[in-house]
């Protein structure tokens, strides 16, 4: 465990940073997307590193979601109207086993990411045992948000790339 200790540690700050940024008003247009891509990249490439962790008992499902729908809702409202950029194709798996095109949203990216991230960071200061939230934070990246990382990533390369 105290092997583990210091790469969430270093996780959580850079979580923390990412979840500050997307509910601050200040990520508009080119800029903004900028900003998010670089904490974004830098998120992805930890999560990505997270070793696993063992739990005691019988923990087999994620953690309680203490964000409503509401609270996910007005932050998705409010990324789609600050972003110049909202939509794009993708496939749900680029391997091939299921090539159709999904029309997806960058503001649902950021969005579904901080939920994720942001449920962790409640559930530490409800008193949760540190090593449930990072086993939650790895899974859900490795099950959930890491999809919209690297498709959210994917489409920022082009937007800053056709733009820079």
């Amino acid at each position: 465990m105290d092997a583990v200790a210091p790469h969430y540690e270093a996780f959580a700050v850079l979580a923390k940073d990412y979840c500050d940024l997307i509910v601050n008003d200040s990520i508009k247009g080119l800029p903004g997307l900028k900003k998010v891509h670089g904490k974004l990249i830098r998120l992805h490439t930890a999560a990505m590193d997270l070793p696993a962790v063992r739990l005691l008992g019988s923990k087999t499902q994620s953690l309680e979601k203490d964000l409503s729908h509401d609270q996910w809702q007005a932050l998705y409202e409010s990324l789609k109207e600050r972003l110049f950029l909202n939509d794009y194709c993708d496939t749900f798996d680029p391997l091939g086993r299921s090539t159709e095109a999904l029309t997806c949203s960058l503001a649902d990216d950021f969005a579904d990411i901080w939920r994720d991230l942001e449920n962790g960071f409640i559930a530490l200061k409800q008193g949760q045992p540190a090593v449930e939230v990072w086993w939650d934070w790895r899974f859900s990246f490795h099950f959930h948000w890491g999809q919209h990382s690297s498709g959210a990533l994917r489409v920022m390369y082009f937007a800053l790339r056709d733009e820079g």
